[in-house]
């Protein structure tokens, strides 16, 4: 359907390269609209202006608090159309799964909402101010944000009870966005994320998945991943598969079919190997995704379940080399938040000796 068909109201994307249609993929987990950004406080003008990019930063555990912000894009559309429209969006944590079943998330207290109002059909709105998150400590894990809206269903998990439900009643519901994206930094030598898959069936038979590799923007060669999966089926049989260690390559997926037994649960993990030592774009990304395969008058289709996304930043490496100062001084009886070098080969050492004067650290250019 044309996004003309939308009812009156605020939406949410799960992806940057999609427009507001109805049908829209919520099942993508790559919303660009659901922007946890650390310590930075934003105007919303900023975010308006930047509704083209991804711009989201790392969630921290360490940190107290991480101010997530929302941002989304109006329908006011139709004969007696409204002067304005409103739309309250709450937002949910869980624990990062590679399919958002609504079993997983719909009863999961939302830590916060804001309301959302726009006068103008297209016009493109954002929270003032932030929701506070407090992360959950868990290693190898992150949290996943699931975002709802006052016109999403209710009580979803009584109709979702095999894949294509989900597709039908989460994939395809405008009203629904996801953010499952962990982030890494560009210049370390590897990078991984753990998560839960189940494949919750009410039918015996097994489900033929293609699971895929997919990066976006990395260097051109010497990059490699691969993924491993194990878990059972009950009561308790044991099953596993994955992928061996593979180059990959810019836009340019790899892929693996594998038959699913009915009721499967494990964990699977994506490792990715940089030993050439290569920094990362920002923002490029390499995501884990899963497809149900599944012929239509013959001809081979997949259908998107889920996805999750290992999302390159510089921020990350700054936030951990300050944090690793910080701790230094903290052990040295100093505490200094942060400072300026004063030659290339100056630490946080005060008073400094001598008088060199040129700094790495400020620049003209």
């Amino acid at each position: 359907m044309a996004g003309s068909e939308l009812d009156n109201g605020i939406y949410l994307r799960s992806t940057l390269n999609a427009e507001l249609v109805d049908g829209l993929h919520a099942l993508t987990a790559f919303s660009p609209d659901v922007i946890p950004l650390s310590h930075t406080l934003v105007d919303p003008d900023a975010l308006i202006k930047s509704y083209d990019q991804f711009i989201a930063h790392d969630i921290d555990p360490d940190d107290a608090s991480t101010p997530i912000y929302l941002r989304g894009k109006a329908v006011v559309r139709g004969k007696g159309c409204p002067e304005h429209v409103t739309t309250t969006v709450s937002l949910r944590a869980i624990q990062n799964e590679l399919l958002l079943w609504p079993q997983v998330w719909e009863d999961a207290s939302p830590f916060g909402s804001k309301t959302l109002t726009a006068s103008k059909d297209g016009e493109i709105v954002a929270t003032a101010d932030p929701l506070d998150f407090t992360a959950r400590q868990s290693i190898g894990r992150h949290d996943t944000l699931i975002a709802t809206t006052d016109a999403t269903p209710h009580a979803l998990s009584e109709k979702v009870k095999n894949w294509r439900d989900l597709v039908k009643y989460v994939g395809n519901n405008p009203t629904l966005s996801t953010y499952n994206c962990t982030f890494a930094d560009p210049a370390s030598l590897g990078a991984s994320v753990t998560t839960r898959l189940r494949l919750l069936n009410d039918k015996p038979e097994g489900v033929k998945l293609v699971f895929s590799i997919e990066p976006i923007g990395i260097p051109g060669s010497g990059i490699e991943a691969s993924f491993s999966c194990f878990g059972s089926t009950p009561p308790y049989k044991p099953f596993a598969f994955g992928q061996q260690r593979v180059p990959i390559y810019p836009s340019n997926s790899v892929t693996q079919t594998v038959d699913v037994p009915s009721n499967f649960d494990g964990m699977l993990t994506l490792n990715v190997f940089n030993d050439k030592e290569q920094v990362f774009a920002n923002y490029s990304s390499i995501s884990i995704v899963v497809y149900a395969e599944e012929v239509v008058n013959g001809d081979t289709r997949w259908v998107l379940l889920g996805a999750e996304h290992i999302v390159f930043d510089s921020n990350r490496r700054v936030r951990r080399l300050v944090r690793r100062y910080e701790n230094r001084w903290k052990l040295a009886g100093e505490s200094y938040d942060f400072y300026f070098r004063d030659s290339l080969t100056s630490g946080p050492e005060f008073p400094r000796d001598g008088n060199p004067s040129h700094s790495p650290g400020i620049s003209a250019s």
